[in-house]
């Protein structure tokens, strides 16, 4: 299953990034999980692929699993300390009976522009 692609919107670079008020409740092929989620993150990088990480946050730590049985996520505002460009990323998840692995359900990207009062 390819992910869904969603890109957000532009910031400033040092501004604070407003965030996803929600994700989910998540899907695949039209049913619901069939066990809850216990883990999320998202990763940015400079190009799709690229193994250098600009940036994560995780579950616990930046993203709140608001329904884990729905696979319902919020991630609040917060500091997203990315250099002026395109940033790619991806958002994963881990379910209780999976191998462990993460699954990427959504990507996309986020323009930083030049903050020139700084």
């Amino acid at each position: 299953m390819l992910p869904a692609i969603y890109n957000l919107e532009p910031m400033v670079r040092g501004d604070q990034w407003r965030g996803i008020d929600q994700i989910g409740p998540l899907t695949f092929a039209g049913v619901a999980p069939k066990s809850p989620c216990v883990a999320a993150s998202m990763q940015f990088r400079r190009t799709a692929g690229n193994r250098n990480l600009g940036h994560s946050i995780a579950s616990g730590s930046g993203i709140e699993i608001v329904d884990a049985d729905a696979w319902v996520f919020r991630i609040p505002p917060q500091a997203l300390p990315l250099d002026e460009g395109v940033w790619c990323y991806q958002f994963q998840t881990v379910a209780a009976d999976a191998d462990g692995l993460p699954k990427t359900y959504l990507e996309g990207t986020i323009e930083i522009s030049e903050d020139t009062n700084r």
